[in-house]
């Protein structure tokens, strides 16, 4: 998402009225917006949106003109105490820190919503190799030519919701210059119903843009954002607004990367198929994506903070796996754990403890057996990838000693190697999720992610 900076006027809409932008000067306030997706925006006033004394407050939406009349709508937005802008004057300013900028539309009465959603990633046409410009040229070198195709878009129809994939071409002539010819990929969400932005931000973008950085290895955020929902303008079918927001770990993605140095195209799977398994398994295995998403995004945490989430992620699939596993059937456990307690004095210090680890824990697997289950569930993958028993026994060791806080001497470099194998595990088990066969995540893998499985 490019840097925006908007010179105009800003006002607070009034949610009791029809009037969307007040007629009254004194109710507009001049001021700029500078905003970019990794710090946000800042909105500086020459004058104020709120009454003098006024406490710093949130304030759900702001509306603005921009000098070349196109409208702008401010969410999530927290408005500073006003001051005098210059000493010894009575001119007042204000700042306020802006989360979302939404150009070319002004929305009131809640959270804008839209009937589509496109989204534009780094790297997504080398992703999808979907080429609708294609250049001829002939043995002679002595000229050359290029055609635009049109590129049949690849579905994936979810339970409530359409994704696809598809090409936008454009052609630029450039007075005595020449001709240029591109195509940028998109992805658009059309669910059954117009859906608020941020739903479309948790339910579905933050999804496919995780789905893209497994595929590519890379941690990406949206190029370009816009919502779209039919016009009102004659002659013109849909309305398009431009959305930017502020993203937490935002980073530099190369611009090209060599298809052989990603886990997997569009071309190895069955878009609607692999679309539609991950999905289900972002939303009923959270702790393994959040985890693991957590790391990735997140390359300056603390090695103990990256081995921990990684080996808690795997712990906690176990129980997306076996839901239903326990250690003995509930009945006889639970006269068990009746049993065990008849032993405890009711005024021992212990016995609620005890209590509450029976109740919780004690009927489940051990952390050891908990990552055997796991790694077993993989065993056409992982044995020809990593010494598994090594892994696991390093993996309870390390995950006991830092769960406890227990002394001794701790090899920092070693726990990060681990640490980098385990990612490697889950992502094994993340191409798994989406139907790749044992095979290609085997050499995929071992391609091109050799460095980490040396920890």
């Amino acid at each position: 998402m490019d840097e925006i900076e908007y010179r105009g006027e800003w006002w607070i809409p009034d949610e009791n009225t029809d009037e969307w932008v007040p007629e009254e000067d004194a109710k507009r306030t001049a001021g700029v917006l500078e905003f970019n997706s990794n710090d946000g925006g800042d909105l500086d006033l020459l004058g104020t949106l709120t009454d003098i004394g006024d406490p710093p407050r949130e304030v759900d939406t702001i509306h603005g003109i921009a000098s070349n009349g196109e409208f702008i709508t401010l969410r999530n937005c927290f408005v500073g105490q006003s001051g005098l802008s210059i000493k010894g004057t009575t001119m007042r300013n204000q700042q306020v820190h802006v989360g979302q900028v939404f150009s070319n539309g002004l929305y009131k009465n809640g959270e804008p919503e839209f009937q589509q959603l496109r989204v534009t990633y780094p790297l997504l046409e080398m992703w999808s190799r979907l080429e609708s410009v294609v250049a001829k040229i002939p043995p002679e070198y002595d000229t050359f030519a290029a055609e635009l195709h049109e590129v049949d878009p690849i579905t994936a129809q979810l339970n409530e919701a359409e994704i696809k994939v598809s090409v936008k071409n454009e052609s630029k002539n450039h007075n005595w210059q020449g001709v240029e010819l591109s195509q940028t990929a998109q992805i658009t969400i059309t669910p059954e119903a117009e859906l608020p932005f941020s739903e479309y931000l948790n339910e579905y973008v933050r999804h496919i843009q995780h789905f893209l950085s497994l595929a590519l290895g890379e941690p990406l955020n949206p190029d370009t954002v816009t919502g779209i929902n039919p016009s009102d303008e004659e002659g013109k079918e849909k309305h398009k607004t431009d959305i930017a927001y502020q993203v937490s770990h935002l980073h530099d993605v190369p611009d090209r990367k060599h298809p052989s140095k990603v886990l997997f195209s569009l071309s190895d799977i069955d878009f609607e198929e692999a679309i539609r398994q991950w999905f289900d398994s972002a939303r009923n295995a959270q702790s393994l994506h959040n985890l693991y998403f957590g790391t990735v995004y997140n390359e300056d945490m603390f090695e103990e903070n990256r081995f921990l989430s990684l080996a808690i992620a795997i712990e906690g699939f176990q129980s997306y796996l076996f839901p239903d596993h326990r250690l003995m059937p509930k009945d006889p456990y639970d006269e068990l754990h009746s049993n065990i307690m008849d032993t405890i004095p009711d005024d021992s210090s212990v016995r609620d403890r005890i209590d509450g680890l029976l109740n919780s824990i004690g009927h489940q697997p051990s952390l050891r057996d908990q990552i055997t289950m796991v790694f077993d569930e993989y065993d056409d993958i992982l044995p020809e990838l990593i010494d598994e028993d090594d892994v696991i026994s390093r993996t309870v060791k390390n995950r006991h000693r830092l769960a406890h806080a227990l002394e001794g001497e701790f090899d920092t470099a070693a726990l990060g190697r681990l640490a980098r194998t385990l990612q490697v595990v889950i992502e094994a088990f993340l191409m798994h999720e989406i139907g790749l066969e044992s095979e290609f995540i085997v050499e995929k893998l071992q391609n091109n992610r050799k460095h980490f499985l040396n920890g």
